[in-house]
């Protein structure tokens, strides 16, 4: 999907301002990265980009897409379905530059000499936290990071939590996958959650696309998005 997430987005964004109970709040996409850009940033950040990610900003630098329910008076559904989606819909993928060079994303570092197992490998906490590139921000809370370890030809991601400071409370997914599941599930922060939050996951298999696993996750009053 990496090369065509552009226009699934947009699609998207379509289906949300066609639907009376959503309100589309904001949509941007940034202009496509030009391949000898992505090699400067590449060559900044000193570790070569895999091409799933170059195939995504080849198409969009970024992008947002927030929108929120305006359920109202005569509609019966039940009020659980609020709470399950929380803040609502939020896709807020940062820019390539943004995310692989900008100190403002970096994760704190801790103040204990722990270790963390990842991938048949074991890190330093602190050497792992500088491996994290938030790529998707969901709020102050939660953030989906890319794991750029040194010797990975791709980079999985994993959810963070708790003020992007736990990292151990994540399946792993590739971001084909991702971006279909966001997709599917209407860019709900809750459905990402709900996917993929559980203690060591990464320790399973990255997580799959699944249409019933999606629709696991989707409120049912709005259904999968078959854009996904």
């Amino acid at each position: 999907m990496n090369g065509d997430f552009r226009a699934r987005l947009e699609m998207l964004a379509r289906r949300i301002q066609h639907d009376p109970r959503l309100e589309l709040l904001s949509l941007t996409i940034g202009e496509p990265l030009e391949p000898d850009r992505i090699d400067e940033i590449q060559r900044r950040f000193g570790a070569p980009i895999p091409e799933s990610v170059r195939a995504l900003y080849s198409s969009l630098n970024g992008a947002t897409l927030r929108w929120r329910f305006t359920l109202t008076g005569e509609d019966t559904e039940p009020a659980s379905y609020y709470e399950f989606c929380g803040e609502n819909g939020i896709i807020n993928i940062l820019s390539l530059e943004n995310m692989l060079l900008n100190d403002d994303y970096s994760l704190p570092q801790s103040e204990f000499e722990d270790e963390f197992d990842f991938d048949g490998a074991v890190y330093p906490d602190n050497q792992f936290c500088q491996m994290l590139h938030p790529f998707d921000i969901l709020g102050e809370v939660h953030a989906m990071a890319f794991v750029t370890a040194p010797e990975s030809v791709t980079w999985k991601l994993i959810l963070l939590g708790d003020y992007w400071i736990e990292y151990d409370h994540s399946r792993t997914i590739h971001l084909d996958d991702y971006l279909r599941y966001i997709i599917a599930t209407w860019g709900l922060a809750q459905s990402r959650e709900d996917l993929l939050s559980e203690y060591r996951g990464d320790q399973k298999e990255p997580l799959k696309y699944n249409r019933e696993t999606a629709a696991s996750a989707t409120p049912p009053m709005l259904g999968l998005n078959d854009a996904g």
